[in-house]
């Protein structure tokens, strides 16, 4: 893979639970842990019923320079589109991760 692939800004994300001063109150959000160039593939998607609606899923992979920080509770923001990570592969001997994702739409 060279360099010009690497051509797609994406966001790495993890989950953060804040306390609430007052009420001891527990709430999430997600917070930027970097972002990075990686490569894009558009992969499958496919449908899926849940209750009486049909729901789109997509699944991407993304390949960007290998980072030690990335785990699979993380999120990727990309396109204004969240997608959850599913997995993550090391390519070569820490060269590179391929990360594989899923959006819910």
């Amino acid at each position: 893979m060279s360099i010009g692939r690497m051509d797609r800004e994406i966001t790495l994300q993890k989950r953060s639970t804040q306390t609430s001063g007052i009420s001891n109150e527990k709430k999430d959000q997600w917070i930027d842990v970097a972002t990075v160039w990686g490569e894009y593939l558009p992969s499958r998607g496919y449908a899926r019923e849940q209750g009486e609606q049909i729901i789109d899923i997509g699944e991407d992979v993304f390949r960007i320079w290998y980072r030690s920080d990335v785990t699979s509770d993380m999120r990727i923001l990309h396109n204004n589109e969240t997608k959850q990570i599913v997995s993550i592969e090391e390519f070569g001997r820490r060269h590179k991760l391929i990360i594989r994702t899923q959006r819910l739409q």
